[in-house]
């Protein structure tokens, strides 16, 4: 059977409950985190976060939310389906987001279209592996070809993501270059001054979001493909799935971090932790991401 466990409490020696117990308080940290950012994000009197930030945010609450489920309580292959899922819908959400800010406005009902289709792809991979019964009556279950094909999905949408992303980053330096050969007046430099800090907070905005968003997938379908091809049987695959020494439980424990919670940790900093003063505020006003992001992009175009 498909290797289910009650977390915490079903550990398999010493080392594989060290390295569960430290999955288990930074993932129940994480949460708690989520919990008390989302609070003041539902609020969001600033209106800091559009709504496609939010959807952003709660899909990373709840994905951190079923990996602690996982790694305190119980897990099976509904879960494991899910929490992969969760994160391709979470990566597709991204990715979008960062190709509106690449693309021109011509292009954008192509990308609502491309979006809807990965999203379909994603409900469609994870319908197939929950239902069909040899996706859980499995003596291997690193020998499963549908979890390669959750990576390899996760991986081809954020070599989109890297993509727009990288486009994206040098777009925004060829606006600053343009400004700041521009010869103009006192107040134009003022205006200037506040667009080149909503530049930098867009680019590091994207920086993260790609960065994050190609280390997770690229680790996750890394290690998949080791399993894929290492382990032959359920023993095999037990060793690489449970920590069996020192040395295992810091490997573990860094390929489970990278590959389940890095994203979190970077969509938090992002949409909570570099705006949480701004959340307890009633000023309308502040802008935390660059609303007219087109509109430089199109100069851009002009010029080129």
């Amino acid at each position: 059977m498909f290797q289910q466990a009650f977390g915490i409490f079903s550990c398999k020696n010493t080392y594989n409950c060290i390295e569960t117990f430290i999955l288990a308080i930074l993932s129940s940290c994480t949460l708690y985190l989520f919990a008390r950012a989302y609070i003041l994000i539902r609020k969001d009197k600033a209106q800091i976060l559009d709504n496609t930030d939010k959807i952003i945010f709660t899909l990373a609450s709840v994905h951190n939310g079923l990996l602690t489920l996982i790694f305190i309580i119980f897990t099976n292959p509904f879960f494991v389906y899910t929490v992969r899922t969760l994160y391709l819908t979470l990566d597709i959400v991204i990715c979008s987001v960062v190709a509106y800010m690449y693309f021109s406005r011509e292009i954008h009902s192509r990308i609502n279209k491309t979006t809807l289709l990965a999203l379909l792809w994603a409900f469609l991979l994870w319908s197939y592996s929950t239902i069909m019964p040899q996706n859980i009556e499995t003596d291997n279950e690193c020998n499963l070809f549908n979890i390669l094909v959750f990576s390899f999905s996760t991986i081809a949408v954020s070599a989109v993501l890297l993509f727009c992303g990288y486009g994206s980053i040098k777009i925004i330096n060829d606006v600053n270059d343009m400004e700041r050969k521009q010869s103009v007046d006192e107040e134009y430099n003022l205006w200037q001054v506040r667009r080149f800090q909503e530049l930098k907070e867009r680019k590091i905005q994207i920086t993260t979001l790609t960065i994050v968003n190609t280390i997770a997938p690229t680790a996750q379908l890394i290690w998949d493909l080791w399993k894929y091809d290492s382990a032959y049987t359920t023993e095999q695959c037990s060793n690489l799935l449970f920590a069996d020494n020192v040395g295992e439980i810091f490997v573990f424990a860094i390929i489970k971090i990278l590959c389940n919670l890095l994203p979190s940790w970077g969509i938090y900093y992002l949409y909570y932790w570099r705006n949480r003063e701004h959340f307890r505020t009633n000023n309308a006003n502040y802008n935390r991401y660059l609303n007219d992001f087109e509109e430089f992009r199109s100069d851009m175009i002009e010029l080129v």
